[in-house]
């Protein structure tokens, strides 16, 4: 069998010094037939759509990567606790728009950035709470409302997750209080309106009610009013020290239906018994004790 390599060509001085480089064989090789490539959608990929399976946790995700990380639209699901997200992803985090669903039922619709509830967005439990408004970095931040479970809501300011600012407290009843709080809890000047038509100022501090003054009954003004506060027609007024001072009750007097029995005012007191078997000495320092006069 001949050899398809040919015998190198010779170089001589003067192809070395110009750098000419030798003739170049052609090769006779096999005709190889052509295949189709196909390319896998398991895994993770550099760019474009693909299914990713999560061993550890029996979850998957699908939708596009890019830089082999998740990025774009995609939905990732846990097959063991029924969690699922729906929406954009950036760098494997939830980062746009998206609509996650925990385990215990709770949902999010709104805004992410970097994984952690960012902008506008809706919050529900599966007891009843919810939350519309602003979110910064998971928190509840900036204006929004909150439905209670009970029936009561709250409309105003939030500051890191907690009641900051003016706002307005309705209860289910239709009572509604409006005023400022601070750290989630009452501080500054409020008003409080029942639905029966009464109205209290209040002064908290920290939480704790420092002054309230009753003002004439009147209708409510509409939400977010500042008519009443500076209303001078006070009825009652009360401050701190008055509120936690103890309420002295007046002595009752006797009732003449109570049993009056025939040994009221006489002692019926007795010295303890001794045992007989106690000793002669022990029984004499007893009675010096008790004041009891010696036997005979």
């Amino acid at each position: 069998m001949s050899s398809l390599v040919p015998e190198p060509t010779p170089r001589t001085r003067r192809s070395m010094l110009m750098g000419s480089r030798p003739p170049v064989t052609t090769l006779a090789v096999a005709t190889v037939a052509k295949t189709p490539m196909t390319v896998s959608d398991m895994g993770r990929k550099r760019f474009g759509y693909s299914h990713e399976e999560l061993e550890d946790c029996n979850a998957y995700y699908e939708g596009n990567f890019q830089l082999n990380q998740r990025g774009g639209f995609g939905q990732l699901c846990f097959l063991d606790t029924g969690a699922k997200y729906l929406g954009n992803f950036q760098a494997d985090k939830f980062h746009g728009q998206g609509d996650n669903t925990w385990a215990d039922g709770s949902r999010y619709v709104g805004q992410w950035r970097n994984g952690q509830k960012h902008g506008q967005g809706t919050f529900t439990t599966p007891d009843g709470l919810t939350y519309e408004g602003q979110w910064e970095h998971g928190r509840r931040h900036g204006l929004g409302s909150q439905q209670y479970a009970n029936g009561d809501s709250y409309r105003g300011g939030w500051f890191r997750g907690l009641q900051s600012g003016r706002g307005t407290y309705t209860f289910a009843d239709g009572s509604r209080f409006e005023g400022t709080w601070a750290e989630g809890r009452h501080d500054g000047l409020g008003l409080l309106y029942s639905n029966g038509g009464s109205r209290e100022r209040h002064v908290y501090k920290n939480g704790f009610l420092v002054k309230r003054e009753v003002l004439a009954d009147g209708a409510a003004p509409e939400p977010g009013s500042r008519r009443d506060i500076f209303d001078r027609k006070v009825v009652l007024g009360q401050e701190r020290a008055d509120m936690i001072r103890a309420t002295q009750l007046p002595a009752g007097a006797p009732s003449p239906r109570l049993i009056r029995r025939e040994t009221h005012g006489l002692d019926l007191s007795v010295p303890p018994l001794k045992p007989k078997t106690a000793p002669a000495g022990l029984a004499a320092l007893e009675d010096v004790r008790q004041g009891l006069p010696p036997l005979p």
